[in-house]
């Protein structure tokens, strides 16, 4: 009876402590506030972000991916961001930035379920603008249903603007999305030919020669398009044709354009147009989900004789 009393005493004083014990610990808060899971992309913003680039008339200048995060922001410098809220995986966004004053660099970053992903990119532009358009290009697998694009600015003098954020959804159904597209030439710009017959067809009397490319990035096609073209010449006379495209969806399609006398000479041209121009474009069309399309290509130089 000794040793079961003894051990009853035991049991009941290792109890008393562990009551002891938890009397002194915090009291749990009491906060109602709803806590958000995040999730760390060890890759930070490359998990979701692959290229951003500033996209002009005849260039494009690459951004570079940056560790940590931007600054703050000054509310003395303002910036707009207009882009699409709908996104797909491997594909591209076009963001047109407006800022209240020149800037020379454009911020892009990232935030997923209310966290700042870690990482920015930087695209340092050519010179100071007030406008600029930059393409922003996604992974293969984005890996958030939704997530947060930050766009910011910078002047020459380094006053950096608060944040303009865009909320993104990703989608899988392609007719929330639109042609996403960007276009540029080869050669830029364009030398004269000297009556030296067209590499492409052939054709004689070749006075310029080039190709128009234009890139689609959401896979969404543009099957019945019309290209628009006018040549400028510097004596102010134009030439203006209409030609039929097509723009596939997420590649690259080429027109190849070229104006030439169809004979071993250049005497089809009046000798003042020979000093070269400009040449644009504008395409209309319909997308395969049935949307009006429209967009408005760079200035080409055709260099003279």
């Amino acid at each position: 009876m000794g040793v079961r009393s003894s051990f009853k005493y035991a049991i009941l004083t290792i109890l008393a402590a562990a009551t002891f014990g938890s009397a002194c610990q915090t009291p749990q808060s009491t906060s109602t506030q709803t806590l958000l899971p995040t999730t760390f992309f060890p890759s930070g913003i490359a998990a979701f972000v692959t290229d951003v680039k500033a996209i002009a008339s005849a260039s494009s200048t690459d951004g570079s991916q940056k560790p940590g995060h931007t600054a703050a922001g000054s509310a003395s410098l303002t910036v707009t961001a207009s882009g699409q809220a709908n996104v797909v995986s491997n594909g591209g966004s076009l963001v047109a930035l407006h800022g209240s004053a020149p800037f020379n660099k454009v911020f892009v970053s990232l935030a997923n379920a209310g966290a700042t992903v870690d990482g920015f990119w930087e695209v340092d532009l050519p010179a100071a603008m007030t406008d600029q358009t930059v393409l922003v290009r996604f992974v293969a697998s984005l890996p958030a249903a939704n997530f947060d694009l930050h766009f910011q600015v910078a002047s020459a003098a380094g006053v950096v603007s608060q944040q303009n954020v865009i909320s993104e959804t990703v989608t899988s159904d392609s007719t929330t999305l639109l042609p996403q597209v960007t276009a540029s030439y080869s050669p830029s710009p364009v030398p004269f030919s000297g009556g030296s017959p067209c590499v492409a067809t052939g054709e004689l009397g070749c006075l310029w020669e080039f190709k128009v490319m234009i890139q689609e990035f959401n896979g969404i096609a543009v099957n019945a398009a019309t290209l628009n073209e006018t040549y400028t010449f510097t004596s102010g006379e134009t030439l203006s044709r209409s030609v039929p495209i097509i723009i596939g969806g997420a590649s690259t399609s080429t027109v190849i354009r070229t104006l030439a006398c169809e004979a071993a000479t250049v005497s089809c041209v009046p000798a003042d147009e020979l000093a070269g121009g400009t040449y644009t474009y504008f395409v209309g069309g319909t997308d395969i989900n049935g949307n009006n399309f429209s967009f408005t290509g760079p200035t080409l130089v055709l260099l003279g004789r």
